[in-house]
């Protein structure tokens, strides 16, 4: 039954807006092959993905380095997934609102079968989280495990020519 509310919260999110998903405080619904629609939504753009729980402290300490990098790099569309489960969504809304990140790009683990999730992010990726992928306009995509610092995020917007 799950499946079939996931399936019909997704579908109604790429109905109402096909080319770019709500940016509203409720996340959407991260089912296999949305890592490749958040790439192809965003194709063209400098984007960040960030993996993150709940339960994770560093993913926790990382949220206020989100709204600060936010801040000075607004160009930058940053994209947050949760590896929590759906029912969590309000506990992840309250979160991002508590860290001023309610405008960002929101989504959550729709499949309690996490590992076929991650696989089909990336296939190299076991679970250590915070996991970020850096994408450049090209398309040219840079994984990294543990927290982002400010230093990391500036290095790859400067290889990507971004001042």
């Amino acid at each position: 039954m799950w499946r079939v509310v996931t399936f019909c919260i997704t579908v109604l999110c790429m109905w109402a807006n096909p080319t770019h998903p709500s940016s509203a405080n409720e996340p959407i619904a991260f089912n296999k092959g949305d890592f490749a629609t958040i790439r192809e939504w965003h194709k063209g753009d400098m984007l960040v993905v960030a993996f993150w729980s709940l339960t994770c402290a560093p993913c926790l300490a990382e949220m206020s380095i989100w709204h600060e990098i936010l801040e000075t790099h607004p160009d930058l569309t940053v994209v947050l997934v949760s590896t929590d489960k759906l029912e969590d969504s309000e506990r992840i809304e309250n979160l991002l609102e508590r860290h001023q990140l309610t405008g960002v790009e929101s989504w959550v683990f729709a499949d309690p079968f996490v590992e076929r999730l991650r696989y089909d992010v990336d296939p190299k990726w076991r679970g250590e989280l915070p996991r970020t992928y850096f994408i450049d306009v090209s398309g040219k995509l840079h994984a990294h495990s543990g927290m982002v610092d400010p230093a990391t995020l500036k290095s790859w917007l400067t290889a990507s020519g971004v001042p």
